[in-house]
C-alpha cells in the first residue's frame, strides 16, 4: 500500500506506472487536480516489506487540473530523450499531456 502523510490531506483517485531509465515510477492524481510520482523502486527490489509512510514524491505537479483527476495514462518514451508521456482528464474537463525526465521534472 502506498500511503503517504499527503494521502490523509487529499486523495489519491487514480495511478499508473512506467518504467524508465530501470527506474519504477508511479503516477498518482489527486482530488485536487494534483500529479504526484513516487519511485518506487527500491521497494520492489527489496522484496520486503517497507513502512512506505515515509517515502517521499520524486516530483510534485500542482494544479494540473482544476479539481479531481479521473483518470490518468502513461507510457514511455525512450526517443532522443528518456520521459514519460502523462496523459489525464478531470472533472474540469480538460485534457493533460505532460512530459516528464526521468527525475520527474
Amino acid at each position: 500500500m502506498l500511503n503517504t502523510p499527503y494521502e490523509m490531506e487529499c486523495p489519491v483517485l487514480t495511478l499508473s506506472h512506467a518504467t524508465l531509465e530501470n527506474r519504477t515510477i508511479v503516477f498518482g492524481g489527486t482530488t485536487n487536480g494534483d500529479i504526484i510520482l513516487w519511485d518506487v523502486s527500491d521497494i520492489i527490489l527489496s522484496r520486503k516489506e517497507l513502512d512506505v509512510r515515509s517515502l517521499d514524491p520524486i516530483s510534485w505537479h500542482k494544479g494540473v487540473h482544476q479539481s479531481g483527476i479521473n483518470g490518468m495514462s502513461v507510457t514511455t518514451y525512450t526517443g532522443r530523450h528518456n520521459a514519460s508521456i502523462i496523459v489525464s482528464g478531470g472533472d474540469d474537463q480538460c485534457l493533460n499531456v505532460m512530459v516528464v525526465g526521468p527525475d520527474g521534472a
